[in-house]
C-alpha cells in the first residue's frame, strides 16, 4: 500500500537524521584521537539539535561559498541566533574573483549578518602557481590579505539586535523537496524581500522564531506543518506575537491529512473562495491599517494569488479590488495574511516600496541601518567592549548575473546610533569621513557609491 503522509515524512526525517548521526559519529572519533586540531563540517544534514555537541567538541560549520547574500543571507544571520561559528571559502577553489572583482566583498557582507564572532574566512592557495601570480585576479590573494586585519577587527563585534525571524521548518522543507536536499529552495525572494526592506530576520526553528516580536511563516519554505508547529504558531499569536503568513502556510499537515487550510482556519480566517491565479506578479496598493500609516503605496505579490471573502480589516488591495493583505487580532497578538504565496522584492517593482519595513517598524523590530535604495543592503555591528560601530553597505547584484558589470549604485546609508559625535572612516579604502553627529548619521546618512557586489565598511567611533 502507498505510504501515508505521516509515514513518508517520518521516512524523510529518518534519512535526514541519519546524515547528522554519521557526521557526529565521525567528529567524535576524530576528536577522541586528536584533541587539538580544528574540525570543520559542512552543514548538510545538520539541525540545531546537534549544535550544542558540536560546540562542545570545538567544531565549526563550513560552507562551500557564501558570495550570494541574496540567497543565503538569512541563514547566515541565523549563525548569531545559534551561536554557531562557520567558515566561508571562495567556492571557485583558489579564486576569490572568479565570478567578479568583488566576490570576496559579497562574502564578507553575508558572513557578518549574524555578527563577527561567528564568521571565519579562508583561501585555498594553489601550490602549482608562483606566489607572485597568486596576488592578482582570478586568485586575488592580495585582496584577501588586505581583508585579513579588517576581518580580525570585525571578529570583535557581537550579533546585531534581532526581533524578527523567518520560520525554518525543516520537516516542511523535507516534504516540499520530497528529499533531503533543499538548502536553497524558496529562499531567494524571501531573503531579497527582507534585506531590500532592511529587515534582518534569521531563518530559525520554531523555538527561537517565537522569541521575537515578528514571525514570518512563508510557504515557499514548505506549506505542510506538523500539528505541534501549527499549535506553536497559534500559541505565539495568542501570547502577543505578530505573525505574518502567506495564506497557504500550514495549509496541510501530515498529522491531519483530511484537513485543508489548517493554520489559516485555526487563526480564525476562512479559506480562499477560488483555486488561485497562478504565475507572474500583481500590483497591490496599501490602505490605512495599524501597520500601514498611509494609503496608496504600491508594491506587488507573486506566485499564486487567492481571493478571500474577508472585506474587513483590509490592509491592501489588488488593482481589481480584491484584498491582497488582511489582518485580525487573535488573543493578545496579530495575524497578517498575504493572499499570495510569493513575495516580490522591492527592487523588482517600480515603486521600490518595502511594505515589510512598515510592518517591522510597527511591530517594534529594530532596524538600526537602512538605505535610500533597496539594492543597497545594510547591517550595523558593535564592538563587544568599546563604543565602536561598524556599518556595512553592500550593493546587491541580484538583478544581473555574476560576471556582468553594471553601473555603480549611489545612495544614502542611514545609521541609528546612541547620541553623540562619531569619527567615521571607511576602512576598506582608509578614507577619513570626518566627525558626524548621531542625528546626522540617522537623517542625512553617508553617501555610498558602490560598484555591483562591492562593500563599504564604516567604522564609527564615539568621541569623548
Amino acid at each position: 500500500p502507498e505510504a501515508s503522509p505521516r509515514q513518508n515524512l517520518d521516512w524523510l526525517k529518518f534519512r535526514y537524521k541519519a546524515i547528522s548521526s554519521l557526521l557526529l559519529d565521525q567528529v567524535r572519533a576524530m576528536r577522541a584521537s586528536d584533541p587539538e586540531h580544528l574540525i570543520e563540517v559542512y552543514g548538510d544534514g545538520l539541525t540545531p539539535e546537534e549544535y550544542e555537541e558540536l560546540r562542545d567538541l570545538r567544531v565549526i560549520r563550513a560552507n562551500g561559498g557564501a558570495h550570494t547574500p541574496e540567497l543565503s543571507g538569512l541563514t547566515k544571520a541565523a549563525l548569531g541566533s545559534y551561536d554557531m561559528q562557520e567558515r566561508a571559502e571562495e567556492h571557485s577553489v583558489g579564486h576569490w574573483s572568479a565570478y567578479g572583482p568583488y566576490q570576496l566583498d559579497a562574502t564578507v557582507y553575508n558572513m557578518l549578518l549574524g555578527g563577527g564572532q561567528n564568521a571565519h574566512m579562508k583561501m585555498f592557495a594553489r601550490t602549482n602557481i608562483d606566489f607572485a601570480e597568486l596576488q592578482d585576479a582570478p586568485n586575488s590573494m592580495a585582496r584577501f590579505q588586505m581583508f585579513i586585519p579588517i576581518l580580525e577587527e570585525l571578529r570583535q563585534t557581537g550579533k546585531p539586535p534581532v526581533e524578527s525571524y523567518v520560520l525554518n521548518n525543516i520537516p516542511a522543507r523535507l516534504e516540499e523537496a520530497n528529499g533531503t536536499t533543499f538548502i536553497s529552495f524558496g529562499t531567494s525572494t524571501i531573503a531579497r524581500s527582507l534585506l531590500e526592506s532592511h529587515v534582518i530576520a534569521p531563518m530559525v526553528e520554531l523555538s527561537i522564531a517565537t522569541s521575537g516580536k515578528l514571525l514570518f511563516a512563508l510557504s515557499p519554505l514548505g506549506d505542510s506543518y506538523e500539528e505541534d508547529v501549527i499549535e506553536g504558531l497559534v500559541q505565539y499569536v495568542e501570547d502577543g506575537g505578530t505573525l505574518i503568513m502567506t495564506a497557504d502556510a500550514g495549509r496541510k499537515s501530515a498529522d491531519l491529512p483530511e484537513e485543508d487550510w489548517i493554520l489559516l482556519q485555526r487563526l480564525g480566517f476562512s479559506p480562499p473562495t477560488d483555486s488561485g491565479k497562478r504565475g507572474g506578479k500583481e500590483a497591490a496598493t496599501t490602505e490605512i491599517a495599524p501597520f500601514f500609516p498611509s494609503a496608496g503605496k504600491e508594491f506587488a505579490l507573486g506566485g499564486t494569488r487567492w481571493k478571500t471573502a474577508q472585506d474587513e480589516n483590509v490592509a491592501a488591495r489588488y488593482n481589481d479590488g480584491n484584498p491582497a493583505i488582511t489582518w485580525k487580532t487573535f488573543g493578545e497578538g496579530y495575524v497578517i495574511v498575504l493572499w499570495a504565496n510569493g513575495l516580490v522584492p522591492p527592487a523588482d517593482t517600480s515603486s521600490h516600496f518595502g511594505f515589510l519595513a512598515d510592518i517591522a517598524d510597527w511591530a517594534g523590530v529594530p532596524r538600526p541601518s537602512t538605505a535610500t535604495h533597496p539594492r543597497l543592503f545594510t547591517n550595523l555591528l558593535k564592538n563587544e567592549n568599546d563604543p565602536i560601530y561598524y556599518g556595512l553597505a553592500y550593493h546587491s547584484g541580484s538583478h544581473m548575473p555574476w560576471g556582468q558589470e553594471g553601473p555603480a549604485l549611489d545612495a544614502q546609508t542611514l545609521w541609528t546610533l546612541p547620541d553623540g559625535s562619531y569619527q567615521v572612516e571607511e576602512i576598506i579604502t582608509g578614507k577619513d569621513l570626518g566627525i558626524h553627529s548621531s542625528s546626522s548619521l540617522a537623517t542625512d546618512g553617508i553617501q555610498s557609491e558602490l560598484p555591483r557586489h562591492a562593500v563599504a565598511i564604516y567604522r564609527m567611533t564615539l568621541q569623548d
